[in-house]
């Protein structure tokens, strides 16, 4: 990673010339990828369709809304399933099936937008802390730190939104750029976050373009660090029929899902490929993986396509989802050769 690191201050160098005369535009510079094979670690332990992954040291949960039942936790360590976590329902201490998750510290959150509050539960036992009302409902909310990030269209306060620990505003703005209709840019807008884990940064992926943000949080303002494309720069193709806005054409995807890293944060890059011939929709079998500063140092190409992600930085592992030919739904690990 050094002689990466070396090559890229030469190039910056380099380049600098036609930074400047870009305007301060990105460069995009092409990195050979490095190819993985996936092992399969954990099979038949799902009971739905499996979604999000989240890590606490060596315990893997999992989004697996089915049957009463919220997550499937797993032991990394072991290779044995832990249980089924978190009753689905509105009372105390359930979540419903829209929930967001996130995890900080010994913490893990659940943001249940459709009852504007967020559930605290301590880790490893999931045991039910309290719950945190939320003003407004943003469409997207994870914990950042010591404070809420929130995101979306359905708050009248602006894009972006932060909360302190017990749901008060700090920060409310950021409109969504000039041009076309609202519910257009609500769309384009909408995709995921990862966060460091000093709480300090995060990296907005967006799911219906190339666009991704690298923001840091200064004085309680999220402030713009980078801005870049993938390398397909996909861009939504609107069609307005007179009441709503959609896409013409739904192969066009960015970003299906993200991690963050002491280290790196990383993407999980689908590009034009949803719904071509061969390419199982919502998969992808490329990640890349990125500074905090919005440089790209990596590319991976796993062997074989999967659905969310999850990377152990220290121990060089990227984790997802993959589909076996028999229908069965498995955890592939990926190692990153670091």
């Amino acid at each position: 990673m050094k002689n990466i690191n070396v090559f890229r201050c030469a190039a910056a160098i380099a380049f600098s010339a036609i930074l400047f005369a870009c305007g301060n535009r990105a460069v995009k510079t092409e990195i050979v990828p490095r190819e993985t094979a996936g092992e399969v670690v954990f099979e038949d332990i799902f009971i739905g369709v499996p979604s999000d992954m989240l890590i606490y040291g060596n315990l893997m949960m999992i989004r697996d809304m089915h049957e009463g039942k919220a997550l499937t936790a797993v032991d990394r360590s072991t290779g044995t399933l832990v249980g089924r976590c978190l009753n689905i329902g509105r009372g105390p201490g359930e979540v419903s099936q829209v929930a967001d998750f996130s995890v900080c510290g010994d913490r893990l959150y659940a943001y249940l937008r459709d009852m504007g509050h967020v559930n605290i539960y301590s880790l490893p036992d999931f045991a039910y802390i309290e719950a945190v009302d939320i003003p407004d409902s943003p469409d997207k909310l994870i914990r950042m730190g010591d404070h809420y990030l929130g995101d979306g269209a359905m708050t009248r306060n602006g894009r972006l939104q932060i909360f302190d620990a017990q749901g008060k505003y700090l920060f409310a703005g950021n409109d969504y750029p000039d041009g076309g209709e609202n519910s257009a840019r609500a769309v384009l807008y909408q995709g995921d976050y990862c966060v460091h884990p000093a709480g300090n940064r995060y990296v907005f992926a967006a799911t219906y373009s190339d666009k991704i943000e690298f923001r840091a949080i200064r004085d309680g303002v999220p402030v713009m660090v980078a801005e870049t494309e993938g390398p397909e720069n996909v861009k939504a193709d609107w069609a307005p029929d007179g009441v709503n806005v959609f896409l013409a054409d739904d192969r066009f995807f960015g970003s299906a899902a993200a991690w963050g890293g002491a280290e790196y944060c990383y993407l999980l890059y689908i590009g034009k490929n949803r719904g071509e011939e061969g390419v199982t929709r919502g998969m992808s079998d490329t990640v890349r993986q990125y500074n905090w500063d919005g440089e790209l140092v990596a590319v991976y190409k796993l062997d074989r396509p999967v659905a969310s992600l999850a990377v152990d930085e220290p121990a060089g592992h990227i984790y997802g989802f993959s589909l076996e030919e028999d229908g069965n739904i498995v955890v592939l690990r990926f190692d990153m050769g670091v």
